[in-house]
């Protein structure tokens, strides 16, 4: 960052620049593509990404613990 030249340097998580999407790591990944849904799909679709995600683990999760006997 210190070497680049005429930049507008943001501590955002995501940073969004007209049609330019970034965010500040790999471990943003997830919300970047919620991100990028949300700008293409519109919010709802983001929703319904967002809500299938979390059933998805939950449902994950409680297989697991099914599996364990917990």
């Amino acid at each position: 960052e210190d070497e680049l030249l005429d930049a507008n340097i943001k501590e955002d998580a995501i940073c969004i620049d007209d049609n330019i999407i970034t965010a500040r790591g790999a471990g943003l990944a997830g919300e970047l593509a919620y991100t990028l849904i949300r700008k293409i799909k519109g919010k709802v679709q983001e929703k319904q990404v967002r809500f299938m995600s979390v059933d998805y683990l939950l449902r994950d999760f409680i297989l697991k613990e099914e599996k364990n006997g917990k």
